[in-house]
């Protein structure tokens, strides 16, 4: 290296310290330079060759500088990205039907396609899912679109397999609420055996056969849910039955209820075709929110067996 290219390549390094290149960049500048000088060597003086060799790098210099500044005003004026939704939308042990515990009739239920629905009564239970959806997750924190237009953010922590708390954090709708525990139902058992038995106001106690059928029924055994009632008003009582944690929205089956005073209920399913079986019981028996059901003949479980249900609402 003579004299004039430890000039040239002292020089370069010194110009790019602050600049965001690499050594083995400056050193291809360096190359580059060394060539272009070469050339003109044939043709220049000394004196005019060194003055070519400072102007390029001095132009290459201020070049790479503003190449450099450009990127970095570019990274400072780039908008911050916004949360990236975490994946799957709703995790697999968040999809299902829940229930507060370790005393509240409100159901609870969340689907895999984002579906998000609380429900205080068998009507409104059967009614079928509002329209609030679950639209993004970032870690604990869900943003829910709801029905009415309100995007809302609730916090759901899983605390252990098959029980959650659930808080609402912000919405422009309704109050904030409190922390809340919820236990899955539907489609495992519940786990931890928390939920207690609901009764109405006015469940009289022991009573033989169905009037008081109307309700969310959970049979803890097999996480099947039982809902009966009257969504639509009037003398009909419609019911679903689910075990696999969608019942609000899309039930296993769906059907009809006919009641009397003197004989178990009759569930006539909408559709027989592709159904597993029909609920057929030749007792039923409700006390104080605990419902025993015996089988018929051809019904979902071996004749006299029986049924433990609990009441969710």
């Amino acid at each position: 290296m003579n004299a004039q290219e430890l000039a040239l390549h002292v020089a370069l390094h010194e110009a790019m310290d602050d600049v965001a290149v690499t050594d083995h960049d400056v050193a291809r500048m360096e190359s580059g330079l060394n060539g272009l000088i070469e050339v003109k060597a044939r043709t220049e003086s000394s004196h005019r060759r060194w003055r070519l060799a400072v102007a390029a790098a001095a132009v290459l210099v201020v070049l790479t500088v503003g190449v450099a500044q450009r990127q970095g005003d570019r990274e400072l004026s780039r908008p911050a990205g916004l949360p990236v939704s975490d994946q799957p939308l709703v995790p697999a042990d968040l999809v299902g039907t829940w229930q507060n515990v370790p005393d509240s009739p409100w159901v609870w239920e969340f689907t895999a396609e984002g579906e998000f629905s609380a429900h205080s009564t068998a009507d409104d239970y059967l009614k079928g899912h509002a329209g609030d959806r679950i639209v993004a997750r970032s870690g604990e924190v869900y943003t829910v679109k709801s029905a009415e237009q309100c995007d809302e953010t609730w916090r759901i922590r899983n605390v252990r397999p098959g029980v959650v708390t659930i808080v609402l954090l912000t919405s422009p709708c309704r109050i904030e609420t409190g922390e809340m525990d919820l236990e899955r139902v539907a489609p495992a058992p519940y786990p931890s055996g928390e939920l207690s038995p609901k009764s109405t106001t006015d469940d009289p106690g022991s009573i033989q056969w169905s009037p008081f059928i109307n309700g969310v029924w959970l049979h803890a055994e097999t996480g099947t849910v039982l809902a009966v009632g009257s969504p639509w008003g009037g003398d009909v009582l419609s019911y679903v039955v689910d075990d696999d944690g969608d019942g609000a929205t899309n039930p296993d089956q769906r059907g009809r209820v006919t009641v009397s005073d003197d004989a178990p209920p009759v569930f006539r399913p909408d559709a027989t075709e592709g159904a597993e079986c029909v609920l057929r019981f030749s007792s039923v028996v409700i006390d104080l929110g605990v419902m025993t059901t015996t089988s018929a003949d051809g019904g979902c479980s071996p004749a006299g067996s029986r049924q433990k249900w609990v009441r969710l609402t």
